[in-house]
Order: structure tokens, then sequence, then C-alpha cells
């Protein structure tokens, strides 16, 4: 729709090689990926190494990472590929590591959500956006994705969203842009995500 002319700006959570100068791009938030869990889940937290153990089937049960056994298996869930949650996933946490075939892969957020909330041995990942009651959020490497240490880059899994329209930028997208980084609308922003300024 954004190449088509139809839209003038569209917000995306990474940024592709193929939009080149035609486009300008302005980061208005930091987002924190959030590692989720069932909250029958006894870990508080994992780090970097152990997350890519688990999601590239390095290690297959909860007692590997110092869970309970008792949860079974673990269940890897991940993102369709080309969602931008996943290659932030990928790049932060996996490194030239592929995720495990095993891994189920869902489509959308809610999807992912419903389905740790509801199997107690599954660990999956979302937009800190998405975060609910019904599952747990765990701390990777000491930290919880909340807007202030997202905002401060204390918590690892950290990318930025963007907002990217077509050169010349309209004097009226201009403006809208100048108000999502003002500290009104940086404020906005920090209601769910890290703020840029």
């Amino acid at each position: 729709a954004l190449q088509s002319g139809q839209v003038d700006v569209a917000m995306v959570s990474w940024l592709s090689d193929e939009l080149g100068d035609s486009w300008q791009a302005t980061a208005i938030a930091r987002d924190g990926i959030a590692v989720i869990v069932h909250p029958r889940n006894s870990l508080g937290g994992l780090g970097l190494l152990q997350l890519q153990d688990l999601f590239s089937g390095r290690a297959y049960e909860w007692r590997a990472v110092g869970g309970n056994s008792a949860l079974g298996p673990v269940q890897p869930i991940s993102r369709e590929e080309g969602a931008g949650v996943r290659a932030a996933f990928e790049e932060l946490v996996m490194d030239t590591r592929k995720v495990t075939p095993r891994a189920i892969l869902f489509t959308s957020p809610q999807s992912i959500v419903d389905y740790v909330a509801s199997h107690p041995s599954a660990i999956g990942y979302v937009s800190m956006a998405h975060i609910t009651p019904a599952v747990k959020v765990l701390k990777v490497e000491g930290e919880l994705p909340v807007p202030e240490t997202v905002r401060q880059g204390a918590y690892p899994l950290t990318r930025e969203l963007w907002l990217v329209a077509r050169k010349p930028v309209r004097a009226e997208v201009q403006s809208w842009l100048g108000y999502c980084l003002s500290p009104a609308g940086q404020q906005v922003v920090s209601q769910t995500f890290g703020r840029v300024r």
C-alpha cells in the first residue's frame, strides 16, 4: 500500500535493504521481545545462550536450563518466516543457528500467547505490546521487557519500531512524525514501548 501510494506512512518493525534512498525511516519507539512461558513454569529467567539452546533444539528438556522436568519436553513456539519479530529474535538470539524444525509456527502474536497459556511445556516470544496475565514473562540476562529497560537498552532483546514514508515527505506527514518524536508523542509511546527520546 505504501509503495503504490495508497497510504502516506507505514509502521515497520524491521528495515529492509530494499527501501533504498526513496524512503525516509524514522525510529519512534523501542520494542522488547518478551520471552513467555506457562504460569506453572518455575523458571524466572534465562540467559541468551540458554534461549539459543531451547529454540535450536539443543536443550530438549526443561531441566537442561534449570527448569522442572515434570513439564515434559520443551515445546518451542515461533513466528512464521518473514515475520519482523522472528527476524529480530533470530538476529538477537540465534546468531547463526536455526530455529528447530520441532518449533510450532504461528502467524499472529495472539495465537502464540493463547498456545503458551494453555501448554505448560511451551516457550514462545512476542512483542511486549502483546503480553497478558495469561502467560509468564521471563527475565532475559536478568532484565524484564518493560518500557524503561527497553528505552535504556538494558533489556537485550530490543528492536526499533519505525515509521516509513516515501520521499519527498509531505509537510503533513513530516508534522505528524515531529509529533511522534515530541515530548507529548513520546509520552504516548512510553505507555507501551520504550521511548527513543
